[in-house]
């Protein structure tokens, strides 16, 4: 099982006699999403720089973003919004993004290779997921060294250490949501100490040990 939520939902309804469920949950490549000491970002500093990560669909729930930002921009917060990934829901994303006047707030990059080039280059990693299995962009965010503000899809609400490597929001509350974007953005050195507790909780999750605990799983099962 990827996560504590998918543990019991295995063990509610998968038979006993197939044994017991190992827990293991996902990992990262840590190195790969450190920012490397030489690098140069692009972003301007006076805007508050957001990101999400993740298939354009309707799960994913992107259109509660846009609606964040609108709220945020209302708000008279500079703010600027990169979403990288594609999906069936990109037309309407698009369509909702043009007919908000927010083409100057979002930004939607599509399929980007380099996805850690883009972490580097944000303040905040956000996520809107109505469900999720566990929530490996927010771990890759987090080594990147971005807090992260995340609706509780189930299988992620262990990963947020509500104010202190992030905030999870328990319902769909668009300005629950900003204020937790704002309190981060305008507060500067409580940034940097849920920067810092972000990076060092990414590192539980590096893929060298859960290759070693997947192998001792398999010789135990063996």
């Amino acid at each position: 099982a990827i996560s504590e939520d998918i543990l019991h939902f295995l063990t509610s309804v998968l038979p006993k006699k197939l044994g017991n469920i190992n827990l293991l949950q996902n990992a990262i490549d840590v190195k790969r999403f450190e920012k490397p000491v030489d690098f140069v970002s692009r972003k301007d500093n006076s805007i508050c720089n957001l990101i999400s990560i993740g298939r354009l669909d309707k799960n994913k729930n992107h259109q509660f973003l846009i609606d964040v930002i609108l709220d945020l921009k209302n708000k008279n917060i500079p703010v600027h919004l990169t979403i990288v990934g594609e999906g069936d829901q990109r037309i309407a994303l698009q369509e909702k993004i043009v007919h908000l006047n927010l083409s100057h707030q979002i930004s939607l990059v599509g399929l980007q290779e380099k996805v850690e080039a883009y972490l580097w280059n944000a303040d905040l990693y956000i996520h809107s997921a109505i469900a999720e299995g566990f929530g490996l962009t927010l771990l890759e965010a987090m080594a990147a060294g971005l807090p992260v503000i995340s609706l509780n899809g189930g299988g992620n609400k262990n990963l947020i250490h509500h104010a202190e490597n992030g905030f999870i929001i328990e319902e769909q509350d668009v300005n629950l949501f900003s204020k937790s974007v704002i309190e981060l953005f305008q507060n500067k050195s409580a940034y940097e100490v849920f920067s810092k507790k972000a990076i060092d909780f990414s590192h539980q999750f590096d893929i060298i040990s859960y290759c070693d605990k997947l192998s001792s799983i398999y010789k135990k099962v063996l």
